[in-house]
């Protein structure tokens, strides 16, 4: 965020250097003493610091403005529209709602757990499982941990949230999450009889490539590189590139893929490849009815806009509504994510099978960093 810094300024009356920021005046000293110019030098820098949100004394700092410090922090650090962020934001809600006005030093362990307490007890849209209010509890904590770092509220307060432990399974009335099983062949190519062909188009090449959800979501012509043999597709804006040492992750489209993806190679370098707008009109025509010429256009009941591109939610739910559509269980598509890497596992081993869907967690990166980028390419020309 760029910040405009103040300009300082005499002012006569009271013989000051002075300067006014959101609404506020700031006095520095006597205008004609060498002193006030560096103590007005040192509020910008410090300013610049906070990221043009000045801080209040300590004492005065309540958990409202460390949030709003910490939200503008992780906006920038991890993205606005980032999975983190909207992790962060969600987490950081429910204290608000409950300690907001609390200022931040005086924020305990009990109060920590009385947030957890209120996770717990979220029914809509649907009860929060045991990993995801673990997940909120320790992002509410790292708050509080960035503003000790920060000098904002005083280490004690974070290290005594430290003692709060994590929920524990079987120990807890939280609902537990089912791990995430490949899509049976049966029900993805029932699936795939009744999809629009642009969705149609996305399960497809998710199945065959392993690329995450919002990976295949935000696919744009300009990320495919079709100079070679196997195409590969440049992921730069992946779930863990906001890593220090992240590097771009990259997918193989074999010979399977690139027939899919021929059909949307001429859309500008800067447009989404999968466009719900279209999987809205292919869906239409495929309807036994159809409008007729000159009939008014039916009311929408909501106020939702259709984007240009699909998201990992709407993405999801388009799958779910075909699921219910084809009368199976309905699956999602980290699904299809698994039944990548169960083919790739199943004929070239656990270690090709990593290297295909783009880990890199520290724990395994032993691991992947024995599988080269010749090897990913030798499997997506066979499997596709």
């Amino acid at each position: 965020m760029k910040i405009k810094l103040p300009t300082l300024y005499h002012h006569k009356p009271s013989g000051q250097g002075r300067i006014t920021y959101q609404g506020q005046n700031v006095y520095f000293g006597n205008w004609h003493d060498p002193e006030t110019e560096k103590r007005y030098k040192r509020w910008c820098a410090e300013l610049l610091v906070d990221d043009g949100l000045p801080v209040q004394d300590a004492e005065a700092v309540t958990i409202n403005v460390l949030a709003a410090h910490y939200l503008t922090y992780c906006s920038q650090y991890y993205g606005p529209d980032s999975a983190e962020c909207g992790n962060v934001k969600r987490a950081v809600q429910t204290v608000l709602e409950l300690y907001g006005a609390t200022p931040a030093n005086e924020f305990t362990p009990k109060n920590l757990k009385a947030v957890r307490a209120m996770l717990l007890e979220q029914t809509k849209p649907k009860p929060l499982s045991r990993s995801t209010i673990n997940k909120y509890t320790r992002l509410a904590r790292r708050m509080f941990k960035w503003g000790a770092s920060e000098g904002i509220i005083e280490y004690n307060v974070y290290a005594a949230l430290g003692t709060v432990e994590g929920l524990r399974k079987g120990r807890t009335k939280a609902r537990e999450t089912r791990t995430i099983e490949p899509v049976p062949e049966q029900d993805l190519q029932s699936v795939l009889k009744i999809a629009p062909r642009i969705l149609r188009d996305m399960i497809t090449l998710q199945s065959l490539s392993g690329m995450r959800p919002g990976e295949i979501c935000g696919l744009r012509r300009r990320n495919i590189d079709t100079s070679r043999e196997v195409w590969t597709v440049e992921i730069t804006d992946h779930k863990m590139a906001h890593l220090e040492d992240a590097r771009p992750r990259f997918a193989a489209i074999g010979p399977r893929g690139q027939k899919i993806l021929k059909r949307y190679l001429l859309r500008p370098d800067s447009a989404y490849l999968f466009n719900p707008r279209e999987a809205i009109k292919q869906k239409a025509e495929q309807a036994p009815t159809h409008r007729r010429r000159g009939q008014k256009i039916t009311p929408r009941k909501t106020g939702r806009k259709v984007q240009d591109h699909y998201t990992t939610s709407s993405y999801r739910k388009a799958i779910t509504r075909l699921c219910q559509e084809a009368k199976i269980k309905p699956w999602g598509p980290n699904s299809l994510r698994k039944y990548a890497a169960t083919k790739v596992r199943e004929k070239y081993g656990l270690d090709a099978a990593q290297a295909v869907l783009g880990h890199s967690s520290a724990d395994t990166s032993e691991i992947y960093a024995k599988v080269n980028q010749a090897k990913v390419i030798e499997i997506a020309k066979e499997l596709g």
